[in-house]
């Protein structure tokens, strides 16, 4: 069920839909503009190795493909980039940086191996499969800190993922005066929702706080333990606990970057059995997935090259959700160096040792 009509009436809704049209009005006026470029420069895309070093933008890219692509969907394409790839990312720099702040010894591995395969010049696409313990700090940090919160997804089927999940108990909770029956997997929580009245108006702990994807079944089906599933129930898989489950995971609740092995392929839902799925899975699982991943070995590469990080003690760090889990109260000592030898000191917070 789809209240749409709700948009109209809560202020916060408004506001985010005023952003919205900002937004698109800004990314479509960006696309007319580099059209107009692109058609009076005459530029085509005719091999596979193409380099505007001018303009290299993805946009131009895409224009000068000369591929069918709507406007709308171009626009789209762009929004996603834009509004779902800074955040998430900058979410997981900040995870990683804050856990090698914490475990020296995995900070000064990744920096000698930077040191190692870059020779002080910046990263380039053939060095990103050397930086392989440095990638894995990254895989982990997205095991311990998934993002985002809520991944919304609505598929024909329920997802063939739920399969390798085993579900232990059931129960009913009141939310916001809406019935959710609630159902808890041992690897984590799986929630359907009926949306029918309730007389309470209470939060359930369970409901509140937690990383969870979301799936909508569009025909009846069973999860694992025999619990039916209605057609137009949503699913709602918490991976934060997935990720934390110390019935999926050996020491669950530590960073360990060496977890996967080092030589074998990056890990992703398919190669751990739908134990790490920080971009889901299946048909509908995030299409950055790759270029998030690329992003974020490149800019933690180039911070540890040429910045140590020290975590300023006696902090009260805790998480607060929204697009994405974020930290709160996190300050850190960032020192200046260069192939090893220090240069100075970039930042010390005032509360800093």
């Amino acid at each position: 069920m789809q209240f749409k009509f709700l948009c109209k009436l809560i202020p916060r809704q408004i506001k985010a839909e005023e952003a919205v049209s900002v937004i698109r009005k800004t990314v479509e006026d960006l696309i007319e503009r580099c059209k107009e470029i692109v058609e009076s420069e005459g530029e085509r895309i005719d091999v596979e190795e193409y380099v505007n070093d001018t303009d290299p933008s993805i946009l131009r890219f895409l224009l000068a493909s000369r591929e069918e692509v709507s406007s709308v969907q171009l626009r789209d394409d762009l929004l996603s980039l834009l509004v779902a790839g800074h955040e998430t990312t900058g979410s997981v720099l900040t995870w990683t940086l804050y856990l090698l702040s914490k475990d020296s010894s995995s900070l000064a591995k990744a920096q000698e191996e930077v040191d190692r395969v870059l020779q002080g010049r910046r990263p380039a696409y053939e060095d990103i499969k050397n930086l392989k313990f440095l990638t894995h700090c990254i895989i982990e940090s997205l095991r311990l800190y998934p993002h985002p919160p809520v991944v919304c997804m609505w598929s024909l089927f329920l997802s063939s993922s739920l399969s390798h999940l085993h579900v232990s108990r059931g129960r009913l909770a009141p939310f916001l005066g809406l019935i959710f029956s609630v159902i808890t997997l041992r690897s984590g929580k799986v929630k359907i929702v009926w949306l029918g009245p309730s007389q309470q108006l209470e939060f359930s702990p369970n409901l509140i706080q937690t990383q969870v994807l979301i799936r909508r079944a569009q025909v009846p089906d069973e999860l694992p333990g025999s619990y039916k599933v209605n057609a137009g129930q949503d699913i709602m898989i918490s991976v934060y606990n997935i990720h934390r489950s110390s019935e999926v995971w050996d020491r669950a609740e530590e960073f360990i970057p060496e977890r996967f092995d080092l030589d074998g392929p990056v890990p992703n839902e398919t190669n751990t059995d739908f134990r790490f799925i920080p971009f889901s899975g299946g048909p509908r699982k995030c299409v950055g997935d790759q270029f998030a991943l690329l992003e974020a070995i490149v800019a933690l590469a180039i911070f540890i090259q040429h910045m140590n990080f020290e975590l300023v003690p006696n902090q009260n760090i805790s998480m607060t959700t929204g697009a994405t889990i974020h930290t709160t109260n996190v300050r850190l000592s960032i020192l200046v160096f260069e192939m090893g030898f220090y240069k100075g000191l970039l930042y010390k917070h005032p509360s800093g040792s």
